[in-house]
């Protein structure tokens, strides 16, 4: 519960707004993340626009669902998840991206 609040909080969600934009802008200039953590650039720019928008969308002060934030930051944080090479199969970015966002537009439509 607490990781959730973290998460969903504002603070917590410009955090991963900055997270996914520092990982479009690596995966821009083509740079690793660290020297043993490497991105998937091509993965990375093919979603390019809709990463951005979700970070857009973290940033504004609408509530988003817990499980969005959450999913979102697996995949900017975690080294298992398809951003990163060695992490699940690359296809899984397109899907999770489009996911998320199809689940942040529905809540936007809601309101």
């Amino acid at each position: 519960m607490l990781r959730a609040s973290r998460l969903s909080s504002l603070t917590g969600r410009r955090e991963l707004a900055t997270a996914l934009e520092e990982l479009v802008t690596h995966a821009e200039q083509n740079r690793a993340v660290s020297p043993f953590v490497r991105i998937r650039c091509g993965a990375v720019l093919e979603q390019r626009d809709i990463l951005l928008e979700l970070a857009a969308r973290l940033r504004e002060p609408a509530p988003i669902s817990v499980a969005v934030v959450a999913t979102l930051a697996w995949l900017a944080l975690d080294e298992s998840s398809p951003v990163y090479v060695g992490g699940s199969p690359p296809a899984g970015l397109a899907e999770t991206a489009a996911r998320c966002d199809s689940a942040v537009r529905r809540d936007g439509e809601r309101r």
